[in-house]
């Protein structure tokens, strides 16, 4: 999974061990700036939350979480999908999460709380 924040020239991406990794483009080439352990499992899904400095990381245990761009430090306790989630969204202007995991459930996240606002059932 690959999340990219082009105003920063940073790229994360999500591992098939839970790990993330944040890189920089700079004129001499890609430059890793961290690796951190994230997940249980495989990161299945990212998305960028520019406005915020932050990514949404989703995986295989479950979990959203919230991390600070570019040091990849967590922000906050994760929220808890209770499935492998396959799909991850942010709204534009970074106020609202959207998952979707094999459950095939959508649910609707403000992006400051932990607990749902609302999920739909869609199979």
């Amino acid at each position: 999974a690959l999340a990219e924040f082009p105003t920063s020239q940073v790229l994360v991406a999500g591992l098939e061990g839970g790990s993330l990794q944040a890189w920089e483009w700079q004129a001499d080439g890609i430059v890793l700036l961290t690796s951190v352990s994230a997940h249980q499992g495989r990161v299945k899904a990212l998305a960028a939350v520019p406005s915020r400095h932050r990514v949404a990381t989703a995986g295989g245990d479950g979990e959203i979480q919230l991390r600070v761009v570019p040091d990849l430090t967590s922000d906050g306790p994760p929220r808890r999908h209770g499935v492998e989630i396959l799909s991850l969204a942010a709204s534009a202007d970074g106020q609202f999460l959207a998952s979707c995991g094999w459950d095939h459930r959508v649910v609707l996240w403000n992006i400051d709380a932990v607990d749902p606002l609302w999920a739909i059932n869609v199979g």
